[in-house]
């Protein structure tokens, strides 16, 4: 991932196979997140219950199953990299895929495992993000296709921040410290 990651930074065309190892990376990081697993976890539990098997490691392979699930449901996606303005940047956190839902003209996350079971960026009215560096962040809706990069404006990185923030259950990462005081700010107000 590195060669890619280094291109992401410099906002450098990617290839096919480059874009499918990000989706299988925003996969994997979408299944390690403690939301995820513990969905997953209680997934299994109902499984076992209803079938009265023990089956030896079920949940790590369940999780082991998903990831290219959800890579295969983002390489079906209208998905572009979005660049933050100059001076501005995306945090990450234990837990940075959104999923919105806008309902009544507003923007609400929509919960964590939802994202498992059906591919809700394909309904109308859903959108996705996932920072992958501090200066480009995943952006997924509807069907379609890889779109490559587009200008992302103040607003957006805040709200996208705010969202990583809002969801995160133990840490945020930050490029710098203003935006993590800023998000901080907006999280205790």
């Amino acid at each position: 991932m590195a060669p890619v990651f280094k291109k992401l930074w410099g906002c450098e065309i990617l290839t096919a196979s480059e874009i499918s190892s990000i989706f299988s990376f925003v996969a994997i990081q979408k299944v390690r997140v403690p939301a995820q697993r513990e969905a997953q976890r209680g997934h299994v539990k109902n499984v076992l219950r209803a079938t009265d098997k023990d089956v030896p490691n079920l949940f790590l392979q369940s999780l082991v199953r998903l990831a290219p699930q959800i890579a295969e449901q983002l390489i079906e996606l209208n998905v572009c990299l979005q660049i933050a303005p100059l001076g501005y940047s995306y945090i990450t956190s234990d837990n940075p895929f959104v999923v919105m839902r806008e309902r009544e003209d507003r923007w609400f996350p929509e919960p964590l495992p939802e994202f498992s079971r059906v591919n809700i960026l394909s309904q109308k009215g859903a959108k996705g993000f996932m920072p992958l560096t501090p200066k480009v962040c995943l952006f997924a809706e509807g069907k379609g296709r890889y779109r490559g990069y587009t200008d992302d404006n103040v607003p957006n990185v805040n709200s996208i921040n705010r969202w990583v923030a809002f969801q995160s259950q133990r840490f945020l990462y930050a490029a710098g410290e203003r935006d993590l005081r800023q998000v901080v700010w907006v999280l205790d107000h």
